[in-house]
């Protein structure tokens, strides 16, 4: 299963959640392959440049359009805190991103 992370879940991020040395951690299971990083294949970039373009007005940057770009092609769930944005977009009509993780089940700090 694919879960798309958002950037905004990042340990440089979200430093307020995180340990100092979670950017550390991360690295490191990302260098023992317990996750992997991927970049987004041509399409996927096209598709989210199309996706930029189109919800300009929303304040939508690139990042998240590639999110949803690579979740739609791939199949994948979208793990973000970022619900603003996320839910001002749609993949297709009468259609919503897939989120691993809903607004309301998000702990209050």
């Amino acid at each position: 299963m694919w879960v798309i992370l958002d950037d905004q879940l990042t340990p440089r991020q979200r430093s307020t959640s995180f340990r100092a040395d979670a950017a550390v951690v991360f690295g490191r299971a990302l260098l023992a392959g317990t996750h992997s990083l991927d970049r987004p294949t041509d399409g996927e970039h096209g598709r989210a440049l199309d996706l930029a373009e189109r919800y300009v007005q929303s304040g939508l940057d690139l990042v998240d359009a590639i999110v949803m770009a690579m979740a739609a092609t791939r199949g994948g769930l979208i793990l973000t805190w970022d619900f603003r944005h996320f839910r001002a977009t749609v993949p297709a009509r009468r259609r919503h991103w897939p989120l691993l993780v809903q607004e309301h089940e998000v702990p209050n700090p």
